[in-house]
């Protein structure tokens, strides 16, 4: 607890020795750098997404791609589809199993 204290009381000391334009630069250092985060996720959001699109026309140029809801599951890609999911040519998978177990 003592070094808690310590910490506090130097930090307290050191902030009161600043002088307004001290204040003020690193006000704009801490300004920037959350700017420069923001940034950053951005940019790493884009390649991602980049990254799945690739991903997902990789995966229908294959004969299969995978089931929305069912695991380890693959039905058929038919190039007019383009990765999409029709709901009313295809049955819901939840919904067909409860009609099995009935």
């Amino acid at each position: 607890m003592a070094l808690l204290e310590n910490a506090r009381l130097s930090f307290e000391i050191w902030s009161n020795g600043l002088s307004a334009a001290d204040s003020l630069a690193l006000g704009v250092i801490g300004f920037g750098l959350m700017i420069f985060a923001v940034a950053a996720l951005l940019i790493q959001r884009h390649f991602e997404k980049r990254a799945r699109e690739k991903n997902q026309i990789t995966q229908c140029s294959r004969t299969s791609r995978p089931v929305l809801g069912v695991r380890h599951s693959h039905m058929p890609c038919d190039d007019s589809k383009s990765g999409r999911l029709l709901i009313g040519q295809k049955k819901d998978p939840f919904l067909s199993r409860l009609e099995r177990l009935a």
